[in-house]
């Protein structure tokens, strides 16, 4: 009976479709080795090896895996440098003595919504914003790298030269520049203090300014065409403001009362000359224009102006809108009465 029985199948990792043998690897590297990640190419992490949180944190904004946007900023540097050797000589590459800092940061840089690029000494890029990379046309793996080495979208001359400024001098440095589809930044240049309070580096923030420089710019525009339109009057004309100072006057005000823009600019309408404009009627008049705005025509009075006699004038006002903060402006025309 014995010798015709089948003989007895040995129980292996794969009798009962279940690897023995890999899973107690897979716990023993879970639980004894250190934590690691596998990556690819392009350091973006395929699986995590063990308990990889006191090292790796994910960035704020859109979800991403990959190695430099999770890596704290005392690993980047050395991360990037190992993996570059590892490719290149396809041999293990090791660094030891990195440290990894605080992760205040980082947190930080998560969760602004400006460009911001952080330098170290050599003007190597050791961290960026989510937002700085469209700006200067940065990628996660281009840590580490020379800041020589970008193609930004923004040009700022000098820039090399400003940031050594800065690093030399310890002070705050700020200029305007333009992206290439003409969109303003105000860029901040200003010393990168490490956790030991030490001089290690620089960081760059880029504001935009793009909407106040427009508006700016369209300020001015207004201006000119104000001015443009005033210097077009034959008849002379102040432009007074709020206070009832002289901002400006045409070229006729200035020929006709023999007078030079130092003798106007920022006085007080009454106090022009030795006075002739200072009368009760016209200071009610005014009053009006500016309070209510109300507008008068066809005032007639009698002034006696050195260096012109004695004169009939006819002055007219309206109040109209300044540009910018100015508030409201009233412009005074007068011409002498016909006779």
């Amino acid at each position: 009976m014995a010798d015709d029985m089948e003989p007895r199948q040995a129980v292996t990792s794969s009798t009962f479709g279940f690897d023995y043998q890999k899973e107690a690897d897979r716990l023993l590297l879970g639980r004894y080795s250190p934590p690691g990640v596998l990556v690819n190419e392009h350091l973006d992490i395929l699986q995590f090896r063990g308990h990889t949180g006191n090292f790796l944190e994910p960035a704020s904004g859109s979800a991403s895996l990959n190695l430099m946007k999770m890596a704290p900023e005392g690993l980047l540097r050395e991360l990037r440098g190992a993996f570059n050797e590892a490719r290149r000589q396809r041999v293990p590459a090791r660094r030891t003595g990195a440290q990894v800092k605080s992760n205040d940061l980082v947190n930080f840089l998560n969760s602004v919504q400006i460009p911001i690029i952080i330098l170290s000494g050599e003007l190597r890029i050791r961290r960026f914003t989510a937002a700085a990379e469209r700006l200067l046309n940065i990628i996660p793996t281009d840590v580490g790298r020379p800041l020589t080495d970008l193609r930004p979208n923004i040009v700022v001359p000098e820039l090399e030269r400003l940031i050594t400024e800065v690093m030399e001098s310890l002070t705050l440095k700020e200029v305007e520049a333009q992206d290439r589809e003409g969109r303003w930044y105000s860029l901040r240049i200003r010393p990168y203090r490490t956790l030991e309070n030490k001089i290690d580096g620089v960081i760059l923030a880029f504001v935009d300014i793009d909407t106040d420089r427009r508006a700016l710019a369209q300020a001015e525009e207004a201006r000119q065409l104000a001015e443009a339109v005033v210097e077009a009057v034959q008849q002379p004309l102040l432009v007074l403001d709020r206070d009832l100072r002289v901002r400006t006057a045409n070229r006729a005000y200035y020929e006709f009362f023999r007078v030079h823009p130092e003798d106007l600019e920022n006085r007080l309408v009454y106090n022009l000359g030795q006075g002739e404009l200072n009368a009760a009627r016209l200071r009610e008049l005014l009053e009006r224009v500016l309070l209510k705005g109300a507008q008068f025509e066809n005032f007639e009075m009698d002034v006696e102006m050195a260096g012109v006699g004695r004169k009939k004038l006819v002055l007219n006002a309206r109040r109209v809108a300044a540009a910018g903060k100015a508030g409201q402006w009233i412009l005074l025309g007068m011409e002498e009465a016909r006779k």
